[in-house]
């Protein structure tokens, strides 16, 4: 009885086992039947630069090199982009980099180019006429009543003007003129820009006032780093702070290095040869 229970025992252990291995075999056939899964790599997005040109469509793109050249046409030195450029050139700016490229003008004593980013970095191409930087007008301010139609009163300067209305800067004044707008409740214009009607109808019953004095301060000359001739004079320090936002540290360094800022080159004018002119 006893080798009895034994066999059958065994016998469903052996079954039992059987068992098992039939659904190991069935199991590994399918993983064998199953079709690989193949998981797709992740897109690595191409994250455009910032050296393209203006209104360009950014796809798929690092942007354009800068290049750099002479004012007259040598070629110096290539960037990978505009970003690149502005680091190595210390006081640079990417606004102001790509307006001089747009513009053709210089810009920290150079001109700047854009250059495709499939072409050699010394490739030469033509990259237009140097243009000179708008000329700065300068003189007496004329304010005109609402609608131009006759001069209200006339300034020897922007700064005369701004203590009159006691503005806090002439920038207003500036803009005004620039714009061709009102300020203070007048239409603004530098005297030279209005017509000859109506400077001869104020003169009949204005004087026109007295330049600025040139004593009183430093002149300084603003001058075009292209044509090296002084297109403005302000009667102070402060006149080129008020206008071209600065500090007198920096005003005072790039007169002593002939240093261009915003642009352009400033030097202290030669007060004992203007007295002299006159």
């Amino acid at each position: 009885m006893a080798d009895y229970n034994v066999k059958r025992q065994t016998l469903e252990l052996e079954i039992k086992l059987e068992e098992l291995r039939y659904k190991n075999a069935m199991i590994g056939r399918k993983e064998i039947e199953a079709p690989e899964v193949v998981h797709p790599a992740p897109e690595v997005p191409v994250v455009p630069d910032d050296h393209e040109l203006p209104h360009t469509q950014r796809k798929n793109t690092r942007g354009f090199k800068v290049q750099q050249y002479k004012p007259d046409g040598t070629f110096v030195k290539c960037f990978g982009g505009i970003t690149e450029a502005t680091r190595f050139c210390k006081g640079t700016s990417i606004t102001g980099m790509r307006d001089a490229i747009n513009k053709k003008t210089i810009y920290h004593c150079f001109r700047w180019h854009f250059l495709s980013r499939d072409l050699a970095d010394d490739t030469i191409e033509e990259i237009g006429e140097t243009k000179a930087i708008n000329q700065v007008k300068q003189g007496f301010i004329a304010f005109l009543t609402r609608y131009g139609e006759s001069i209200h009163d006339v300034f020897p300067d922007q700064k005369s003007a701004m203590e009159h209305f006691r503005l806090k800067s002439s920038a207003t004044i500036s803009k005004a003129i620039k714009e061709n707008r009102r300020t203070c409740g007048y239409l603004v214009k530098y005297y030279d820009d209005c017509s000859d009607a109506l400077k001869t109808e104020y003169q009949k019953n204005h004087t026109l006032p007295e330049p600025p004095s040139k004593s009183m301060s430093r002149l300084i000359n603003m001058i075009d780093p292209i044509t090296k001739k002084a297109i403005k004079t302000f009667n102070s320090i402060s006149d080129v702070i008020l206008e071209y936002p600065m500090s007198r540290i920096t005003l005072d360094k790039a007169i002593q290095k002939q240093e261009t800022v915003h642009n352009f080159i400033w030097s202290e004018c030669n007060k004992a040869a203007i007295e002299e002119s006159e």
